[in-house]
């Protein structure tokens, strides 16, 4: 006189292999704020570094004024990377 147990209650939920909701990006919902936060942040940089050469007259090569032009530089080829098609 065996009994078997009964079976779970809960089903486990069938998942793809790749969820693009939880995908780098989040879609394309994802990538236009990607592309914006990239935006706002390569303006604020360039700005940053605009504001340290002509309204405080500081050379390129100081820190003030090399720091955030590597920062905007940085921004702007992430902002291009996110805006490309993808290859495949």
């Amino acid at each position: 006189m065996s009994e078997d147990t009964p079976p779970p209650k809960w089903q486990p939920k069938a998942r793809l292999p790749f969820d693009p909701t939880m995908a780098p990006g989040g879609g394309q919902g994802g990538r236009t704020m990607l592309l914006v936060v990239y935006a706002v942040a390569f303006l604020a940089m360039a700005g940053a570094a605009g504001v340290m050469v002509f309204q405080r007259g500081y050379a390129f090569t100081t820190p003030q004024v090399f720091v955030p032009s590597l920062g905007a530089v940085w921004f702007l080829i992430r902002l291009v990377m996110v805006a490309r098609p993808n290859a495949g």
